[in-house]
């Protein structure tokens, strides 16, 4: 699941959403959005190629750009894991065949 932490100060760099332990980190000029992310404690649902950072005033970070202080790095989760997988395709695949056999009794009825 996602967690969030608020920002209350901008001498930090803030890192929030599927991470075990969201809130303020020190800012390090020689950090990366990854470096944080990992010191927030990366998930087996987070999506590190997603993030994003948010700077100071709302605006989106371009991938290049340095981070600064009182930036917000947002980890999602990801969309689609193999255990979401896996119970999608058991519902589709359960959903088939009962239909499937509810039409077999009932072709076989009418016969």
């Amino acid at each position: 699941g996602e967690n969030t932490s608020l920002p209350t100060g901008f001498d930090k760099i803030f890192v929030t959403g599927d991470v075990d332990s969201p809130g303020p980190f020190p800012f390090h000029n020689f950090y990366t959005r990854t470096d944080y992310a990992y010191e927030a404690g990366v998930t087996k649902t987070s999506s590190i190629k997603r993030l994003r950072v948010v700077a100071h005033g709302g605006v989106f970070r371009k991938k290049d750009e340095p981070l600064a202080p009182g930036d917000i790095i947002y980890i999602p989760s990801k969309s689609l894991t193999l255990p979401n997988a896996l119970q999608i395709w058991n519902v589709v695949t359960s959903t088939f065949f009962t239909g499937f056999s509810v039409y077999t009794i009932i072709d076989n009825n009418n016969n």
